[in-house]
């Protein structure tokens, strides 16, 4: 989606101060809360978490509580009914195991297409979690779009999820509403084949409402009582998504403009060159000083080959644009229709018929803005 390097570089440029500013402020938190004069990079991740451990704490079990497996799917599917228009029809007379679900997808009383949502670990699985298309869009046949997780079932009892689990769940469904929903009679212009940094745009999207003050009061109900989330879990979810976060945003642009200056910058002359060049930029937007022994080049394997070379920018695009995207929709309402069936209209049914750029454009009336990543990370004051 970005049409040049310059545009990447200047992407970086508006939020690196900002992250070198907050990364700084927190390495001197630290230092003061844990009576050290220095911290090295080696140790930072450990005094990190060990600060969100102690001042930012929760019993991941007790929050489990709060999302049981068969609630949170119905609040998806009744929120994707509200918001977008599309109803999931569950079919009964499945010859699918009894832990895996099919259903016939519907839009305007129309079906589109056919979901299958395979969601609890079983023996001999495919770790991890995905979305895939089984069966593409054409003239004769609706597209089937599966989802894949391994979420650990209680076939005894209820179900419950963790948090990260629930995220997973919206995430995967992100992409698969982004090819259900896609309105074109060629299977090649469905959403999975928009550009790299646009394509995690509706799933990244959909992980907000695991986030969300006002989502998680409907969302998080407790499995046993039915009470909804106390508000101090609310308050420490909200604050751990923008503590000890601005090392972690450095570190992002430092390598993301590793990689596009390796490839903007014409080939080495030789491995010292190499080294020099990440040297100088790693020292630049570093908090600590990197020397001869700094190989970033040999354990970096995206860039080389991980298929992100001139590409790892586009982790924190895409990031930056799902950002965008939920301040207007939380301006107009979380659970506004209105807007829901705009982002429908302008992003996901269109697929990849036009360029993202173009797609953003529509939705947003305006280009990217960096200022919605930057508060979401906690760089600017909201």
């Amino acid at each position: 989606m970005a049409s040049s390097p310059a545009e990447v570089k200047k992407l970086i440029g508006e939020i690196v101060e900002k992250a070198k500013l907050k990364a700084k402020n927190e390495l001197e938190l630290l230092k003061s809360t844990y009576n050290l004069t220095e911290i090295s990079p080696r140790d930072l991740s450990y005094y990190a978490r060990k600060y969100k451990e102690e001042f930012y704490s929760f019993d991941e079990e007790e929050l489990r509580q709060y999302f049981e497996f068969d609630h949170v799917l119905d609040w998806l599917f009744e929120f994707v009914k509200n918001f977008l228009g599309v109803e999931m029809r569950k079919i009964k007379k499945s010859e699918c195991p009894s832990a895996i679900f099919e259903y016939e997808v519907y839009f305007n009383d129309t079906q589109i297409a056919f979901f299958v949502l395979d969601p609890f670990y079983r023996a001999g699985k495919r770790q991890g979690a995905w979305a895939d298309i089984l069966r593409e869009k054409d003239s004769e046949f609706l597209p089937l779009v599966i989802n894949v997780e391994n979420f650990s079932e209680n076939r005894d009892g209820k179900t419950l999820l963790y948090k990260r689990d629930v995220e997973t769940l919206f995430h995967e469904f992100g992409h698969a509403l982004h090819a259900m929903l896609a309105d074109s009679r060629y299977a090649q212009l469905n959403g999975f084949y928009v550009e790299r940094d646009f394509v995690e745009l509706p799933s990244q999207l959909m992980e907000n409402w695991v986030k969300d003050q006002e989502a998680l009061k409907s969302l998080a109900k407790h499995s046993e009582t039915g009470e909804q989330i106390p508000f101090h879990m609310l308050q420490t979810q909200e604050n751990l998504q923008t503590r000890m976060m601005g090392n972690f945003v450095l570190r992002q642009c430092e390598l993301a403009l590793v990689d596009m200056s390796l490839y903007d910058s014409g080939l080495p002359a030789s491995s010292e060159e190499l080294e020099n060049s990440i040297l100088e930029i790693s020292n630049r937007y570093s908090l600590f000083p990197r020397g001869q022994e700094y190989q970033l080049y040999c354990s970096f394997l995206h860039i080389f080959g991980g298929g992100y070379g001139a590409g790892y920018y586009s982790y924190m695009r895409a990031e930056l644009l799902e950002a965008d995207v939920f301040q207007k929709i939380k301006e107009n309402g979380i659970f506004s229709s209105q807007i829901g069936n705009l982002y429908r209209d302008k992003i996901l049914a269109q697929g990849c018929r036009k360029p993202a750029r173009e797609l953003f454009s529509d939705f947003m009336g305006r280009d990217p803005d960096s200022k919605a990543l930057m508060k979401k990370y906690g760089l600017i004051d909201n």
